[in-house]
Protein backbone atom coordinates (compact mmCIF):
# COMPACT_ATOMS: atom_id res chain seq x y z
CA UNK A 1 0.00 0.00 0.00
CA UNK A 2 1.29 3.55 -1.11
CA UNK A 3 2.61 5.53 1.97
CA UNK A 4 1.16 8.72 2.83
CA UNK A 5 3.04 11.57 3.53
CA UNK A 6 2.46 14.80 5.30
CA UNK A 7 0.03 16.31 2.75
CA UNK A 8 -2.88 16.83 4.93
CA UNK A 9 -4.73 20.49 5.01
CA UNK A 10 -6.03 19.58 8.53
CA UNK A 11 -4.45 19.14 11.83
CA UNK A 12 -4.94 15.76 14.44
CA UNK A 13 -7.35 16.88 17.18
CA UNK A 14 -4.39 17.77 19.53
CA UNK A 15 -2.09 19.18 17.09
CA UNK A 16 -2.32 22.64 18.14
CA UNK A 17 -0.69 22.08 21.49
CA UNK A 18 2.47 21.77 20.28
CA UNK A 19 2.98 25.65 19.88
CA UNK A 20 2.11 25.76 24.10
CA UNK A 21 4.19 28.53 25.66
CA UNK A 22 7.83 27.61 26.89
CA UNK A 23 9.17 30.93 28.39
CA UNK A 24 11.34 33.10 26.58
CA UNK A 25 15.13 32.99 26.68
CA UNK A 26 16.50 35.72 29.80
CA UNK A 27 13.99 34.14 31.89
CA UNK A 28 16.57 33.66 34.90
CA UNK A 29 15.86 30.55 37.22
CA UNK A 30 15.53 30.65 40.76
CA UNK A 31 19.03 28.34 41.23
CA UNK A 32 20.91 27.68 38.46
CA UNK A 33 23.21 31.05 37.85
CA UNK A 34 26.27 28.68 37.20
CA UNK A 35 27.13 25.46 35.36
CA UNK A 36 29.91 23.58 34.64
CA UNK A 37 30.27 21.62 31.91
CA UNK A 38 32.47 18.50 32.30
CA UNK A 39 33.67 17.48 28.40
CA UNK A 40 34.97 20.27 25.76
CA UNK A 41 33.72 18.31 23.02
CA UNK A 42 31.07 19.17 20.39
CA UNK A 43 28.63 18.71 22.81
CA UNK A 44 30.15 20.20 25.76
CA UNK A 45 30.23 23.73 23.74
CA UNK A 46 27.39 23.47 22.59
CA UNK A 47 25.72 23.33 26.16
CA UNK A 48 28.09 25.61 27.61
CA UNK A 49 27.12 28.39 24.60
CA UNK A 50 23.78 27.79 25.52
CA UNK A 51 24.33 29.16 28.88
CA UNK A 52 26.20 32.18 27.88
CA UNK A 53 24.11 33.35 25.70
CA UNK A 54 21.52 33.57 28.66
CA UNK A 55 24.15 35.35 30.63
CA UNK A 56 24.82 32.02 33.20
CA UNK A 57 28.34 31.88 34.30
CA UNK A 58 30.26 28.77 32.85
CA UNK A 59 33.33 26.81 33.93
CA UNK A 60 34.17 24.08 31.11
CA UNK A 61 36.84 20.98 31.73
CA UNK A 62 38.21 18.56 29.75
CA UNK A 63 41.12 16.06 30.29
CA UNK A 64 42.65 17.64 27.11
CA UNK A 65 44.77 21.04 27.49
CA UNK A 66 44.19 21.49 24.00
CA UNK A 67 40.62 20.92 23.94
CA UNK A 68 39.96 22.43 27.20
CA UNK A 69 41.77 25.70 25.51
CA UNK A 70 40.49 25.58 21.99
CA UNK A 71 36.71 25.71 23.56
CA UNK A 72 37.45 28.56 25.88
CA UNK A 73 39.11 30.77 23.19
CA UNK A 74 35.96 29.38 21.09
CA UNK A 75 33.62 30.62 23.44
CA UNK A 76 35.21 33.49 23.92
CA UNK A 77 34.97 34.65 20.56
CA UNK A 78 31.30 34.25 20.57
CA UNK A 79 30.97 37.05 23.44
CA UNK A 80 30.25 40.66 22.66
CA UNK A 81 33.57 41.76 24.86
CA UNK A 82 36.45 40.72 26.37
CA UNK A 83 35.20 41.55 29.83
CA UNK A 84 31.91 39.45 29.74
CA UNK A 85 33.97 36.77 28.29
CA UNK A 86 36.29 37.09 31.41
CA UNK A 87 32.90 37.07 33.65
CA UNK A 88 30.93 34.38 32.31
CA UNK A 89 33.53 31.78 30.95
CA UNK A 90 36.56 30.34 32.36
CA UNK A 91 38.22 26.66 31.44
CA UNK A 92 39.53 24.94 34.70
CA UNK A 93 40.89 20.88 35.37
CA UNK A 94 40.19 21.69 39.27
CA UNK A 95 37.43 19.68 40.98
CA UNK A 96 36.93 22.44 43.62
CA UNK A 97 36.18 24.95 40.95
CA UNK A 98 34.01 22.86 39.03
CA UNK A 99 32.10 21.96 42.24
CA UNK A 100 31.06 25.51 43.08
CA UNK A 101 28.45 25.71 40.34
CA UNK A 102 25.25 25.39 41.05
CA UNK A 103 24.97 22.72 37.99
CA UNK A 104 27.34 20.23 37.01
CA UNK A 105 26.59 18.61 33.61
CA UNK A 106 28.54 16.20 32.57
CA UNK A 107 29.30 15.40 28.58
CA UNK A 108 31.65 12.85 28.61
CA UNK A 109 32.05 10.03 26.65
CA UNK A 110 29.24 7.72 26.02
CA UNK A 111 30.74 4.85 28.99
CA UNK A 112 28.99 3.95 32.13
CA UNK A 113 32.30 3.53 34.34
CA UNK A 114 33.90 7.46 33.08
CA UNK A 115 30.48 8.81 33.84
CA UNK A 116 30.28 6.99 37.36
CA UNK A 117 33.68 8.22 38.46
CA UNK A 118 33.34 11.69 37.22
CA UNK A 119 30.67 12.30 39.76
CA UNK A 120 32.28 10.30 42.79
CA UNK A 121 35.09 12.56 42.74
CA UNK A 122 33.50 15.44 42.62
CA UNK A 123 30.53 14.56 44.50
CA UNK A 124 32.25 15.31 47.93
CA UNK A 125 33.19 18.98 47.18
CA UNK A 126 29.65 19.84 46.48
CA UNK A 127 27.23 22.10 48.37
CA UNK A 128 24.30 20.31 49.49
CA UNK A 129 22.35 23.03 46.73
CA UNK A 130 24.22 21.97 44.02
CA UNK A 131 22.81 19.41 41.09
CA UNK A 132 24.24 17.00 39.04
CA UNK A 133 23.53 16.53 35.20
CA UNK A 134 24.64 13.62 32.82
CA UNK A 135 23.77 14.73 29.07
CA UNK A 136 23.87 10.70 28.27
CA UNK A 137 22.23 9.96 24.90
CA UNK A 138 21.36 6.60 26.19
CA UNK A 139 22.86 5.27 29.72
CA UNK A 140 19.98 5.12 32.32
CA UNK A 141 20.49 7.82 34.72
CA UNK A 142 19.12 5.35 37.57
CA UNK A 143 22.43 3.33 36.71
CA UNK A 144 25.13 6.58 36.62
CA UNK A 145 23.81 7.52 39.93
CA UNK A 146 23.87 4.07 41.56
CA UNK A 147 27.34 5.15 43.43
CA UNK A 148 26.72 8.92 44.43
CA UNK A 149 25.06 9.43 48.30
CA UNK A 150 22.93 12.01 46.94
CA UNK A 151 20.88 10.50 43.82
CA UNK A 152 18.21 12.36 44.83
CA UNK A 153 20.35 15.61 43.09
CA UNK A 154 20.96 14.13 40.14
CA UNK A 155 18.66 14.44 36.85
CA UNK A 156 19.16 13.60 32.89
CA UNK A 157 19.41 16.95 30.39
CA UNK A 158 19.40 14.74 27.36
CA UNK A 159 20.51 18.15 24.95
CA UNK A 160 19.89 17.28 21.07
CA UNK A 161 22.83 17.69 18.37
CA UNK A 162 23.36 20.52 17.21
CA UNK A 163 22.52 21.97 20.83
CA UNK A 164 22.31 25.56 18.80
CA UNK A 165 19.20 23.99 16.21
CA UNK A 166 17.16 22.25 18.52
CA UNK A 167 14.95 23.32 20.84
CA UNK A 168 14.41 20.49 22.77
CA UNK A 169 16.11 19.69 26.25
CA UNK A 170 14.77 16.15 27.52
CA UNK A 171 14.97 15.91 31.37
CA UNK A 172 15.30 12.21 32.71
CA UNK A 173 14.21 11.44 35.93
CA UNK A 174 15.68 8.49 37.78
CA UNK A 175 14.41 6.71 39.92
CA UNK A 176 15.67 8.61 42.88
CA UNK A 177 15.75 12.09 41.29
CA UNK A 178 13.38 14.15 43.68
CA UNK A 179 10.73 16.29 42.82
CA UNK A 180 12.87 19.65 43.76
CA UNK A 181 15.68 18.57 41.07
CA UNK A 182 13.11 17.70 38.72
CA UNK A 183 11.57 21.10 38.87
CA UNK A 184 14.58 23.05 38.76
CA UNK A 185 16.02 21.27 35.85
CA UNK A 186 12.22 22.27 34.15
CA UNK A 187 12.63 25.83 34.60
CA UNK A 188 16.26 25.57 33.97
CA UNK A 189 15.66 24.01 30.52
CA UNK A 190 13.05 26.91 30.50
CA UNK A 191 15.84 29.72 31.25
CA UNK A 192 17.88 28.55 28.45
CA UNK A 193 14.46 29.10 25.57
CA UNK A 194 14.65 25.05 25.49
CA UNK A 195 11.45 23.41 25.22
CA UNK A 196 11.29 20.82 28.47
CA UNK A 197 9.90 17.24 28.05
CA UNK A 198 10.15 15.04 31.34
CA UNK A 199 10.17 11.32 30.50
CA UNK A 200 11.16 8.18 32.40
CA UNK A 201 14.71 6.39 32.78
CA UNK A 202 15.16 3.44 30.26
CA UNK A 203 18.04 3.16 27.86
CA UNK A 204 17.62 5.70 24.81
CA UNK A 205 15.15 7.68 26.68
CA UNK A 206 12.41 8.91 24.06
CA UNK A 207 14.59 10.66 21.26
CA UNK A 208 16.91 8.27 20.81
CA UNK A 209 15.02 4.95 21.85
CA UNK A 210 13.04 5.83 18.66
CA UNK A 211 15.64 7.64 16.61
CA UNK A 212 18.10 4.43 16.93
CA UNK A 213 15.44 1.65 14.54
CA UNK A 214 15.15 4.85 11.98
CA UNK A 215 18.74 5.24 11.40
CA UNK A 216 19.40 2.02 11.44
CA UNK A 217 16.70 0.95 9.25
CA UNK A 218 19.09 2.93 6.66
CA UNK A 219 22.00 0.85 7.47
CA UNK A 220 19.96 -2.31 6.90
CA UNK A 221 18.82 -0.59 3.58
CA UNK A 222 22.31 0.05 1.97
CA UNK A 223 22.65 -3.61 2.41
CA UNK A 224 20.07 -4.56 0.98
CA UNK A 225 21.09 -2.85 -1.83
CA UNK A 226 19.19 0.41 -1.47
CA UNK A 227 20.82 3.47 -2.86
CA UNK A 228 22.30 6.49 -0.81
CA UNK A 229 20.01 9.03 -2.46
CA UNK A 230 17.43 7.01 -2.72
CA UNK A 231 17.37 6.75 1.58
CA UNK A 232 18.14 10.44 1.58
CA UNK A 233 15.50 11.58 -0.72
CA UNK A 234 12.60 9.26 1.16
CA UNK A 235 13.63 10.80 4.29
CA UNK A 236 13.89 14.17 3.25
CA UNK A 237 10.72 14.24 1.22
CA UNK A 238 8.66 12.89 4.00
CA UNK A 239 9.59 16.24 5.53
CA UNK A 240 13.00 15.13 7.43
CA UNK A 241 15.49 18.02 7.93
CA UNK A 242 18.13 15.62 6.32
CA UNK A 243 18.47 12.05 5.10
CA UNK A 244 19.11 9.27 8.13
CA UNK A 245 23.04 8.65 7.07
CA UNK A 246 24.07 12.22 6.62
CA UNK A 247 22.41 12.64 10.47
CA UNK A 248 24.31 9.86 11.67
CA UNK A 249 27.63 11.19 10.22
CA UNK A 250 26.65 14.84 11.97
CA UNK A 251 25.73 12.96 15.06
CA UNK A 252 29.24 10.91 14.89
CA UNK A 253 29.46 7.32 13.86
CA UNK A 254 31.36 6.57 17.13
CA UNK A 255 28.92 8.07 18.77
CA UNK A 256 25.89 6.32 17.52
CA UNK A 257 27.81 3.08 17.78
CA UNK A 258 28.46 4.03 21.50
CA UNK A 259 25.02 5.06 22.48
CA UNK A 260 23.30 2.25 19.87
CA UNK A 261 25.16 -0.59 21.54
CA UNK A 262 23.52 0.31 25.23
CA UNK A 263 20.34 0.74 23.09
CA UNK A 264 20.97 -2.64 21.16
CA UNK A 265 22.14 -4.38 24.34
CA UNK A 266 18.86 -3.30 26.21
CA UNK A 267 16.13 -4.48 23.22
CA UNK A 268 17.98 -7.03 21.26
CA UNK A 269 14.61 -8.81 19.85
CA UNK A 270 14.02 -5.25 18.21
CA UNK A 271 17.13 -3.58 17.52
CA UNK A 272 19.88 -4.53 15.26
CA UNK A 273 23.49 -4.45 15.58
CA UNK A 274 25.03 -2.11 13.00
CA UNK A 275 28.41 -4.26 11.52
CA UNK A 276 28.26 -1.12 8.69
CA UNK A 277 28.77 1.43 11.87
CA UNK A 278 31.40 -0.69 13.76
CA UNK A 279 33.44 -1.55 10.42
CA UNK A 280 33.59 2.75 9.59
CA UNK A 281 34.42 3.06 13.19
CA UNK A 282 37.32 0.49 13.72
CA UNK A 283 38.78 2.48 10.44
CA UNK A 284 38.53 6.08 12.24
CA UNK A 285 35.92 7.25 9.82
CA UNK A 286 33.51 9.07 12.50
CA UNK A 287 31.42 11.33 10.06
CA UNK A 288 31.48 15.41 10.38
CA UNK A 289 34.25 15.63 12.29
CA UNK A 290 36.97 13.70 10.78
CA UNK A 291 35.84 14.55 6.90
CA UNK A 292 34.90 11.15 6.08
CA UNK A 293 31.77 8.82 7.24
CA UNK A 294 29.12 7.77 4.95
CA UNK A 295 30.53 11.01 2.97
CA UNK A 296 33.28 12.65 2.28
CA UNK A 297 33.27 16.30 3.78
CA UNK A 298 34.64 19.41 2.22
CA UNK A 299 36.36 22.05 3.63
CA UNK A 300 32.57 24.27 3.36
CA UNK A 301 31.59 21.43 5.59
CA UNK A 302 29.39 20.07 3.18
CA UNK A 303 29.49 16.48 1.42
CA UNK A 304 30.65 16.29 -1.64
CA UNK A 305 30.07 12.35 -2.34
CA UNK A 306 29.35 9.05 -0.62
CA UNK A 307 32.21 8.08 0.60
CA UNK A 308 34.66 5.26 -1.37
CA UNK A 309 35.59 3.84 1.54
CA UNK A 310 32.01 3.28 2.86
CA UNK A 311 31.19 2.19 -0.72
CA UNK A 312 33.48 -0.32 -0.81
CA UNK A 313 32.30 -1.77 2.67
CA UNK A 314 28.81 -1.74 1.66
CA UNK A 315 29.73 -3.49 -1.71
CA UNK A 316 31.50 -6.25 0.29
CA UNK A 317 28.30 -7.24 2.08
CA UNK A 318 25.06 -6.12 0.93
CA UNK A 319 23.13 -8.37 -0.96
CA UNK A 320 22.16 -8.59 -4.79
CA UNK A 321 20.73 -4.72 -5.96
CA UNK A 322 16.75 -4.96 -6.22
CA UNK A 323 14.73 -1.53 -6.98
CA UNK A 324 12.88 0.11 -4.05
CA UNK A 325 10.27 2.21 -4.43
CA UNK A 326 9.87 5.61 -2.26
CA UNK A 327 6.85 4.30 -0.50
CA UNK A 328 9.20 0.97 0.66
CA UNK A 329 11.79 3.08 1.72
CA UNK A 330 9.78 5.77 3.75
CA UNK A 331 7.73 2.61 5.48
CA UNK A 332 11.03 0.95 6.10
CA UNK A 333 12.37 3.92 8.00
CA UNK A 334 9.65 5.07 9.91
CA UNK A 335 7.27 2.21 10.70
CA UNK A 336 9.90 0.40 13.15
CA UNK A 337 10.29 4.63 14.60
CA UNK A 338 6.10 4.01 15.26
CA UNK A 339 6.31 0.82 16.51
CA UNK A 340 9.01 1.57 19.65
CA UNK A 341 6.59 4.97 20.15
CA UNK A 342 3.66 2.65 21.14
CA UNK A 343 6.18 0.88 22.85
CA UNK A 344 7.64 3.54 24.98
CA UNK A 345 3.50 4.98 25.79
CA UNK A 346 2.81 0.93 26.69
CA UNK A 347 5.53 1.22 29.77
CA UNK A 348 4.56 4.49 30.36
CA UNK A 349 8.17 6.80 30.03
CA UNK A 350 5.96 9.90 28.90
CA UNK A 351 2.99 11.26 30.17
CA UNK A 352 1.11 11.27 26.77
CA UNK A 353 1.63 11.09 23.46
CA UNK A 354 1.73 14.67 22.86
CA UNK A 355 5.43 13.92 24.78
CA UNK A 356 6.04 11.71 22.08
CA UNK A 357 5.56 13.95 19.65
CA UNK A 358 7.35 17.14 20.86
CA UNK A 359 10.41 15.36 21.77
CA UNK A 360 10.72 13.99 17.88
CA UNK A 361 9.71 17.74 16.44
CA UNK A 362 11.93 20.04 18.52
CA UNK A 363 14.57 17.01 19.30
CA UNK A 364 15.02 15.58 15.70
CA UNK A 365 13.38 18.14 13.69
CA UNK A 366 10.78 15.41 12.54
CA UNK A 367 7.87 16.73 10.28
CA UNK A 368 5.25 18.95 12.34
CA UNK A 369 2.85 19.47 9.82
CA UNK A 370 0.79 15.98 10.82
CA UNK A 371 1.68 17.01 14.71
CA UNK A 372 4.99 14.60 14.73
CA UNK A 373 5.26 10.82 14.32
CA UNK A 374 1.93 9.60 16.07
CA UNK A 375 0.05 12.82 14.25
CA UNK A 376 1.44 11.13 11.10
CA UNK A 377 -0.12 7.68 12.39
CA UNK A 378 -3.59 9.32 13.66
CA UNK A 379 -3.65 11.07 10.47
CA UNK A 380 -3.32 7.92 8.36
CA UNK A 381 -5.53 6.04 10.97
CA UNK A 382 -4.47 2.63 12.65
CA UNK A 383 -5.96 0.55 10.41
CA UNK A 384 -3.89 1.64 7.28
CA UNK A 385 -0.75 1.34 9.69
CA UNK A 386 -1.36 -2.23 9.95
CA UNK A 387 -2.16 -2.64 6.42
CA UNK A 388 1.29 -0.86 5.63
CA UNK A 389 3.47 -2.82 8.52
CA UNK A 390 2.03 -6.31 7.48
CA UNK A 391 4.55 -7.31 3.83
CA UNK A 392 7.38 -6.71 6.15
CA UNK A 393 6.03 -8.92 9.36
CA UNK A 394 8.99 -11.29 8.10
CA UNK A 395 11.60 -8.93 8.90
CA UNK A 396 10.95 -9.13 12.70
CA UNK A 397 9.59 -8.08 16.18
CA UNK A 398 10.11 -4.19 14.75
CA UNK A 399 7.59 -4.87 12.22
CA UNK A 400 4.90 -6.50 14.72
CA UNK A 401 2.22 -3.84 15.62
CA UNK A 402 1.67 -3.78 19.42
CA UNK A 403 -1.12 -5.22 21.23
CA UNK A 404 -2.57 -1.32 21.44
CA UNK A 405 -2.12 -0.91 17.43
CA UNK A 406 -4.54 -3.75 16.92
CA UNK A 407 -6.97 -2.89 19.60
CA UNK A 408 -7.51 0.88 17.91
CA UNK A 409 -7.65 -0.86 14.54
CA UNK A 410 -10.06 -3.40 15.43
CA UNK A 411 -12.00 -0.75 17.67
CA UNK A 412 -11.74 1.87 14.55
CA UNK A 413 -10.36 4.37 16.75
CA UNK A 414 -6.82 5.89 15.40
CA UNK A 415 -7.12 8.75 18.27
CA UNK A 416 -4.31 9.71 20.33
CA UNK A 417 -6.44 12.67 21.98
Amino acid sequence: MPVKTNTATQSPSWISRLADGVNSPGEQPGRIRSVSVIGAGVMGRGIAAANLQQGISVRISDTSNDALSGAVAELEANLDSRQQAQKLISGTQCRQELAASDLIIEAAVERLAVKQRIFAKLETYTSPESLFASNTSSIPITQIAAKLEHPERFVGLHFCHPVAERPLLEIVRGEQTSDATLSAAVEYARSLGKRPVVVGDSPGFVVNRLLTPYLNEATVLLLEGAKFEEIEAAAVEFGMPLGPLAAIDGIGIDVALRAGTVIYDAFPERMLPSGLLLALFERGDFGYKTKQGFYVYGDDGQPSKPSPAATAIIDERKQSPRPFSKEELTARLFLPMLTEAMRVLDEGLVTGPRDIDDALVYGIGFPVTDGGLLGWAERLGMTTILEMLAPFSPLGLRYQPTEQMRRMSSDGNSSFA
